[in-house]
């Protein structure tokens, strides 16, 4: 099992609000399991399968902060080729925008879609989580393809965050999300 990818839970759950971008995957929080098991897959070839449904549990269970009464907010910000983009089949994405149409319901958490037609955008397809809490500095989770690791230098939080309110005003609004998610889980 990838270490910093447990850490990831901790600190997830110990945040107020998550702010996340992601340029090629649906974000962990708003992934099916099904989605979950076809990334695990495909992004780490290397992991035994005992390790890999570890992986799928682990991200499972990390949604689970989302309905706590003290859970974070979410704001998840992504590509729309990242809809695009057959993970795992037609029928798996068509119930990943299902689910993304359900989770956009949730109180706490808002969706939004950088349209193709906005073309490049300031995130670069370079994911990043911006985590606040309550009892200490807000900081950055960035993920590689064999590590991760956490800013927490406040000059640099603040450019993440400043990328993230660009990559906010970049996207489509709620309701055109929402129609966006709906007409391509439709194809």
């Amino acid at each position: 099992m990838l270490p910093w990818f447990r850490d990831l839970y901790d600190v997830e759950g110990a945040a107020t609000e998550i702010k996340t971008y992601e340029g090629y995957l649906i974000p962990g929080l708003l992934q099916t399991e099904a989605y979950a098991r076809a990334v695990v897959d495909a992004t780490r070839p290397v992991l035994s399968d005992e390790d890999a449904e570890q992986a799928v549990a682990i991200k499972m269970t990390r949604q689970e902060i989302l309905d706590r009464p003290d859970g974070p907010r979410l704001w998840a910000v992504f590509h729309e080729s990242v809809l695009c983009c057959e993970v795992g089949g037609p029928a798996l994405m068509r119930n990943q925008c299902k689910h993304l149409l359900k989770m956009r319901q949730h109180p706490r958490v808002v969706i939004q879609v950088v349209a193709n037609r906005a073309g490049l955008c300031c995130g670069f397809g370079r994911p990043f989580s911006l985590l606040t809490f309550r009892q200490q500095g807000d900081l950055v989770y960035v993920e590689d393809m064999n590590s991760a690791r956490y800013i927490r230098e406040q000059a640099e939080v603040a450019r993440y965050a400043l990328t993230f309110d660009y990559l906010r005003a970049t996207a489509l609004a709620d309701d055109k999300t929402a129609e966006l998610i709906g007409a391509i889980g439709d194809d």
